[in-house]
């Protein structure tokens, strides 16, 4: 029974092309849809990164390939820099044992842009909001406990559903 053959890694060359490619198209491949850009179209870019891969590593890798290498790679960069500012943030010094952020890995958070890579400046933490919501209704069922048990325990029960799933 043959199963179907594991292709090759990519090589940094073809890397060093996706990036540049990606650079290229990147308004049109992560922009949004209207307008202008249609699907096909970013199909159409996607066709023309994987093309430019397969002219210099020649492994004949399809478009599914091409964007998944791009997937995993931003997801596996923006872990990176996730556990550089954590090593930063700790106390009481030492070494940093966070691998370093490659120049690629530093291109591609760069086509990537801030906001997916540091967040939103003055963001908040929904659970935290609702821990804060919570708080009044604590305080209520502390006051009136035989009136807003039943309104603390539900939301309590929709808080614990909420973090765990």
């Amino acid at each position: 029974m043959e199963g179907k053959k594991r292709q090759s890694n990519f090589t940094s060359e073809e890397v060093e092309v996706l990036t540049v490619g990606v650079e290229k198209r990147a308004k049109l491949l992560f922009g949004t849809l209207g307008g202008a850009t249609t699907a096909a179209m970013k199909q159409k870019g996607w066709e023309g990164v994987a093309n430019e891969v397969n002219a210099v590593g020649g492994f004949g890798r399809s478009v599914t390939e091409v964007k998944k290498k791009w997937v995993c790679w931003k997801s596996q960069a923006k872990g990176k820099l996730a556990a550089v500012k954590r090593e930063q943030q700790k106390t009481g010094g030492g070494s940093n044992d966070a691998e370093e952020v490659s120049t690629m890995d530093s291109r591609l958070l760069g086509i990537m842009g801030e906001v997916c890579v540091v967040g939103i400046e003055g963001g908040f933490d929904s659970s935290q909001k609702l821990l804060q919501d919570l708080s009044g209704i604590f305080i209520l069922c502390y006051y009136f406990p035989c009136a807003y048990y039943h309104i603390y325990l539900t939301t309590w029960l929709m808080l614990y559903t909420r973090l765990a799933g």
